[in-house]
């Protein structure tokens, strides 16, 4: 789905707020993950329909993991206008991601990063990204 919504025929024009999450909790005080769905679904319901969010399974889902370099989770990303703004790390607090949704993800105290949409990577990509990784530590 990802690849057909930013780089199909006609990619989308819609701003997107993406999580990326694990949705079994590996101890019972990492609940960080969940809490940020669920302050997405609130914010989705408060902005009606201006901005679309999504949330991705990591461990179902390990090529958009790579290509985001999703490192510790939960990892927040909004995309708007062919641009990623990856949001600071942890900000699972409803003022935080709201404000930066709001304007505070291009500049703001919360954003981390800027860069283009990363494209999706093939299987073989997948593993030379490893081989490239494991290498270079």
């Amino acid at each position: 789905m990802y690849k057909d919504l930013f780089f199909g025929p006609e990619p989308t024009k819609d701003t997107w707020y993406i999580v990326f999450i694990k949705k079994r909790r590996s101890q019972d005080q990492f609940f960080m993950c969940q809490y940020v769905v669920n302050t997405m679904r609130i914010i989705a319901d408060e902005l009606q329909g201006k901005v679309r969010f999504a949330y991705i399974n990591t461990p179902k889902n390990e090529i958009l993991k790579e290509i985001f370099d999703a490192k510790t989770l939960p990892f927040q990303v909004l995309i708007k206008d062919g641009q990623a703004y990856e949001q600071d790390m942890m900000q699972v607090l409803y003022n935080n991601i709201y404000r930066f949704i709001d304007g505070e993800y291009d500049g703001g105290q919360y954003l981390y990063d800027k860069y283009p949409v990363p494209r999706v990577i093939s299987e073989p990509e997948l593993k030379l990204k490893y081989v490239y990784n494991w290498i270079g530590k």
